[in-house]
């Protein structure tokens, strides 16, 4: 994974993690410690997840190939969300 692409992926993490924090604050939802430990390494455990498998998935298809099946599957997801 080359740096621009952990970059944009911390960001992602960031904003998603603003926006939460942000409806948490609207409703002023007090979280203790406990749960705030908890969420946190949940997440980091299921990113951890996400990138080993996304390199094992990269091993096993060809160059090129994940262009096509990454649009066929924004487009599949369009159309059921349609």
């Amino acid at each position: 994974m080359n740096y621009m692409t952990t970059i944009l992926l911390a960001c992602a993490l960031s904003v998603d993690s603003f926006g939460v924090g942000l409806a948490y604050g609207i409703k002023q939802v007090k979280l203790s410690l406990a749960p705030i430990v908890a969420i946190t390494f949940s997440s980091a455990l299921v990113m951890a997840a996400a990138v080993f498998a996304g390199q094992a998935v990269a091993n096993i298809i060809p160059d090129n190939r994940e262009v096509y099946i990454g649009a066929a599957l924004l487009t599949l997801i369009g159309i059921w969300q349609l």
